[in-house]
């Protein structure tokens, strides 16, 4: 290893003197023929020269430099929005062998087969462990797989059999991917921003405007002249302390959150300032345009809509916040793992809501959890506490569940693949174009194989599908078959008319 002697011939700072020389050659003529270092004007060029020599090594950091922490020096991918591929890529419960890779980690299951019928009910055949509880089996395989349930789709037989196949284990494809990571910590040009110091302080002293200013006898004329370069040499103090206070916040619109560029105003502290400037105006500007500001976060963010394939940009009607848009970039990962999930059959809270619902929630900003106040209709109702802390927006139906008897499976994949969504009323009041955004949502990310139906009650039917959507699913909670098929005739009629 050995160090590379530099050419001092060959560097910026030789190549801003050449070119700027040239250039006041150019332009001046024959006026200005003295142009050795002893020269005024040569000497300001040397140092603006050595200022923008600065500026350049702050902006062209390389881009890792914003991907790291100031203090640890390792990566920090997820503050700037780059989302680990494990997050990206997270397995999903789609189809037979997903769940057989469950399934067979299961303890007392020796084998196991999944089956997707027709109609979009599965059956799952198991081969029990000598030691093994067909009971307890029974039991974890229901709650698996409600948990892990899709839309229109619903769970049709349990059945113990011995299998002559061997078991399907593709548990191998079902793990996360393994990707190398770096891990490493790296020397790298500090960004931090630091208080701005004048270049009229690396003038000689012969100027008088440096820190030891002009001697005690200087004349009335001699302190004008100093003031008049002090004024002229302002102009560029501030265009430099302005570019440098963007250039050590560029992080902050490499950071995927809400957070914006802080309001600095310049700092240019000279002697003598008071009488060249007002200084109470200087106070109330601002180097960061705002709009300008928000203009290239929103940019940032569209890089990353790109490398993820998504488009939240038509989301910000909603919110025009960055943070609320960056909250959604962040989260998409998660959005897209849940879009074919639906609720869990088994909750008897009824917390458990579908992925496109939670999506839609996010949206419009919604925690039912901190939804208090019970409707008036639902007063009366057994189910008033799922009414407290529980209201939807969007109510879904898939008349997959919509029974007339429980043991019967043999319904047409025409009617399983079929799913009504009932929009309440508030969701059309919680945001501008509330409308136009939820059926984007159901268009874009509904598998495209349901057949999708929205409905709009009026104020009595809506009161009344309510109540019998919230008894329906404590019903299938506790599995009580009559109060399925009563309360799925209830609803039928309503949302079918």
């Amino acid at each position: 290893m050995y160090i590379k002697r530099r050419d001092k011939e060959n560097n910026f700072y030789r190549h801003l003197q050449n070119q700027s020389l040239e250039m006041i050659q150019r332009l001046s003529g024959e006026r200005w023929t003295d142009f050795n270092e002893h020269d005024p004007g040569v000497t300001l060029l040397d140092i603006l020269n050595y200022a923008l020599l600065e500026l350049s090594y702050q902006l062209e950091a390389p881009f890792e430099t914003y991907l790291v922490d100031s203090g640890t020096k390792d990566f920090c991918y997820e503050q700037a929005g780059l989302i680990p591929p494990q997050k990206i890529f997270e397995p999903v419960v789609v189809a037979p062998p997903d769940y057989e890779s469950l399934v067979i980690k299961i303890a007392g299951v020796k084998n196991c087969r999944v089956i997707r019928e027709e109609n979009s009910f599965y059956t799952f055949i198991l081969e029990p462990a000598p030691n093994g509880d067909p009971k307890g089996i029974r039991a974890e395989v229901e709650s698996l797989y409600h948990s892990h349930r899709n839309l229109c789709e619903n769970l049709g037989e349990i059945r113990f059999e011995k299998l002559k196949e061997k078991a399907h284990d593709s548990r191998k494809q079902f793990e996360p991917f393994h990707f190398e990571t770096v891990s490493q910590k790296i020397q790298l040009p500090k960004t931090e921003q630091t208080p701005y110091r004048s270049i009229q302080y690396e003038l000689p002293d012969c100027y008088g405007i440096n820190e030891r200013g002009l001697p005690p006898e200087a004349s009335m004329k001699r302190k004008m002249e100093a003031l008049q370069l002090k004024a002229y040499l302002l102009i560029y103090d501030y265009m430099i302390s302005g570019i440098c206070q963007q250039a050590g916040n560029i992080n902050q619109l490499l950071e995927l959150s809400g957070k914006m560029p802080a309001q600095f105003r310049t700092e240019v502290e000279i002697e003598d300032l008071n009488k060249l400037l007002d200084i109470e105006k200087i106070k109330q500007q601002e180097v960061f345009d705002p709009k300008e500001m928000l203009r290239q976060k929103s940019g940032y963010f569209d890089y990353l809509d790109m490398l993820y394939g998504e488009d939240t940009h038509p989301y910000a009607v909603l919110d025009p916040s960055p943070g609320f848009r960056a909250g959604l970039i962040r989260r998409f990962p998660e959005f897209n793992t849940l879009r074919f999930r639906s609720f869990n059959l088994l909750d008897e809270k009824i917390k458990s809501i579908t992925g496109i619902e939670l999506l839609l929630n996010t949206l419009f900003n919604y925690d039912p959890e901190k939804e208090e106040r019970v409707p008036e209709y639902c007063k009366f109702c057994s189910l008033q506490e799922a009414f407290v802390r529980g209201t939807h927006l969007f109510y879904f139906v898939e008349h997959i569940l919509l029974r007339d008897e429980y043991s019967d499976t043999s319904q047409s994949s025409d009617d399983s693949n079929k799913l009504s969504i009932v929009v309440s009323h508030r969701a059309d009041q919680l945001r501008p174009k509330a409308r136009e955004i939820y059926l984007k949502v159901f268009e874009e990310r509904l598998p495209a194989h349901l057949d999708i139906q929205c409905l709009w009650l009026g104020e009595k039917d809506l009161k009344s599908f309510v109540r019998s959507y919230y008894n329906w699913r404590k019903a299938w909670a506790k599995g009580d078959n009559e109060q399925i098929e009563k309360f799925s005739e209830e609803i039928r009629i309503l949302i079918e008319g």
